[in-house]
């Protein structure tokens, strides 16, 4: 595997320009956000000196070849909204990761990470000749699960004490992977995202009379989140009701949730309304063939 330097990798929304000394404050502003750290030790932006220290220590890692680091700049603000890299790179075998992603929570729920991973797959496999390219998380991280598995990444299990951390605990990490087999469909999706990303509208939720009158009379929906690697601990009620005037479902799920923060990378949705039931005595019909239980369901998705 040929790893050459890397200049600059863009596309009509991101940039990721080499880290260097002088982005070190930028740095920290993007990083320093408590929520970033929940289930990453240590907090690598804590404060200024901190994150000097794990800036300086990442050029050093980036002039002995083991890591190419990056921030992430978002070509319409101009500001710089993150980091990321390759690591764990391993030319004999043409395999690479890319990992020690964080991106400035404000934009989160938007086009940075798709076009920033997208680019460094497309380099990675194209430029690099890789043909692997993994990713790893915390067992815990739903919400970096969740988003690398939305990549089109497949998720190749838990590796068990994988990593002792700073405090002593010892993590279980998901790790993902794409293949150079993979890459052309991978591509396909992330393209698809991308472009539809700039050009769909959202369409006005479509509820016909019935079922807005369920939804007002039993607004409590069961909430399941779809989950590439994890599909079944995704699952709370929660009250939503019908906002006729701007035509959406609406609910509040506290911070901490775990389910808030699948919701920030936009996953496919499934709602669960139940309404009215009640049992019906078969002597109520004329044939009495019939079920004796009536009631109201309605599937939502998206």
């Amino acid at each position: 595997m040929n790893i050459s330097p890397v200049s600059e990798l863009s596309s009509d929304l991101v940039q990721l320009v080499p880290l260097t000394a002088e982005h070190t404050q930028a740095f920290y502003q993007a990083g320093k956000d408590d929520s970033l750290w929940r289930l990453v030790t240590p907090h690598q932006c804590r404060d200024l000196d901190t994150a000097t220290a794990w800036v300086n220590d990442s050029l050093t890692k980036a002039k002995i070849g083991e890591h190419i680091v990056f921030v992430i700049i978002d070509r319409q603000s101009g500001k710089i909204v993150g980091s990321t890299r390759y690591c764990s790179i391993d030319r004999e075998n043409k395999g690479i990761e890319i990992g020690f992603t964080f991106i400035a929570p404000e934009f989160q729920r938007s086009h940075i990470n798709t076009h920033a991973k997208y680019l460094m797959l497309g380099h990675a496999f194209e430029q690099f000749g890789a043909i692997r390219v993994q990713f790893r998380t915390h067992e815990n991280n739903q919400k970096s699960r969740n988003a690398i598995a939305r990549l089109g990444a497949t998720f190749e299990g838990i590796m068990r004490n994988q990593r002792i951390l700073p405090d002593g605990s010892i993590r279980n990490t998901a790790q993902f992977c794409v293949t150079d087999f993979d890459w052309p469909q991978v591509k396909k999706q992330l393209l698809a995202k991308i472009e539809g990303a700039a050009t769909r509208e959202k369409a006005p939720l479509a509820l016909c009379d019935i079922a807005k009158q369920m939804v007002e009379h039993a607004p409590l929906a069961q909430l399941s989140i779809a989950c590439g690697d994890n599909q079944l601990a995704q699952t709370i009620y929660l009250p939503l009701w019908y906002d006729s005037k701007r035509n959406k479902l609406t609910g509040h799920l506290s911070a901490h949730n775990k389910l808030n923060w699948l919701l920030e990378n936009g996953p496919g949705v499934n709602l669960v309304f139940q309404g009215e039931d009640a049992y019906v005595s078969p002597t109520w019909h004329e044939e009495q063939v019939v079920p004796t239980w009536n009631y109201q369901r309605l599937h939502l998705s998206g």
